[in-house]
């Protein structure tokens, strides 16, 4: 006879299952995570964690339809509140990148009702702060980041968001404190040092600035990003793009 904390057999073929799921998609081979989640979903539909993972996966993918059903299956069958949260923060994320707002801050406002301090919806925090800060609700905004970076200090997200809210505010210091401490953080962070560039510039310190805006293009990737930071060394120094070999 088995132990009351063995595993069954079923049990542990879905633990296997799934585990093989999750590996799967950590590194990279997401068709092959959606068939070991799916292959478990089917085995037991009850299983929240599946339909949790399965949408996290058909996010990377782009489907977002398909990973609102499967968040929203998650909400519904999960038995414990920081999976119920997580599901929640996901489909808001979903939500926003769908443009729907509203659906976005009542996902995010659910999961952290939820679980208001649970270290993890930190990014819920985040998430809902930067609705607010996009429908021009800078208070708000600044007490999500506020509140998440309470929860997670090492958030350079949350650091850079809410330095941003700061500059739109012009409290230009309290906005250079938190681009600095997003740039500790993450050091590669070339949007923090851009904004944090032009911020010095509009206080009359050009070496400052220039320093910033050197340095945000020796760490950009992003093409976009690269323009935009040339564009501002041509308008606030006259400084054309640079030839390269």
């Amino acid at each position: 006879m088995t132990s009351p904390t063995t595993m069954s057999d079923p049990e542990q073929m879905l633990h296997i299952l799934f585990q093989a799921g999750y590996q799967a998609g950590e590194q990279g081979r997401l068709d092959e995570a959606i068939a070991a989640f799916t292959t478990v979903i089917e085995l037991d539909p009850s299983y929240a964690k599946a339909y949790y993972n399965r949408g996290v996966v058909y996010y990377e993918q782009g489907e977002l339809g398909r990973a609102i059903a499967d968040y929203t299956q998650a909400i519904e069958r999960a038995r414990f509140l920081p999976t119920i949260a997580e599901a929640y923060n996901n489909r808001g994320l979903v939500y926003y990148e769908q443009g729907e707002l509203a659906r976005a801050i009542a996902d995010y406002t659910q999961a952290i009702d939820l679980a208001p301090n649970l270290p993890t919806i930190a990014e819920a925090y985040n998430n809902r702060g930067l609705v607010y800060d996009i429908q021009g609700e800078l208070e708000r905004a600044i007490a999500d980041y506020t509140r998440a970076i309470e929860l997670n200090p090492n958030d350079a997200d949350a650091y850079y968001n809410r330095g941003s809210a700061y500059d739109d505010q012009g409290e230009l210091e309290r906005a250079i404190a938190d681009y600095t401490r997003a740039i500790d953080l993450r050091p590669n962070l070339a949007e923090a040092f851009l904004n944090r560039g032009i911020v010095h510039a509009d206080q009359g310190e050009p070496e400052l600035a220039s320093a910033d805006l050197d340095r945000a293009l020796a760490v950009a990737v992003d093409p976009g990003l690269v323009q935009k930071i040339e564009k501002a060394r041509c308008v606030l120094f006259g400084i054309g793009p640079r030839v390269t070999a």
